[in-house]
């Protein structure tokens, strides 16, 4: 795995909207130039949070395992 990609960010779901996870993310991406991270297609929690902060897609492909679609996105970030 890359040392600029979100492996896993996983928030208490009666902790959601709370800003936890953009507060994570903002913190992580002081040390990196640009993250990335896959979340699947049909994540409806995970794909709108990261769309939300400034993720855009940059590959999608099909996981032979779950066959489900798999996006990679990428942030860039302004220093």
């Amino acid at each position: 795995m890359p040392k600029n990609e979100i492996g896993v960010l996983f928030v208490k779901p009666d902790c959601h909207s709370r800003g936890i996870g953009t507060i994570l993310v903002n913190h992580i991406q002081q040390f990196h130039k640009e993250l990335e991270v896959e979340v699947f297609a049909e994540n409806k929690i995970g794909k709108p949070f990261y769309e939300k902060n400034g993720f855009e897609l940059i590959k999608e492909y099909m996981q032979e395992e779950t066959n489900q679609k798999v996006l990679r996105m990428r942030k860039a970030i302004l220093k």
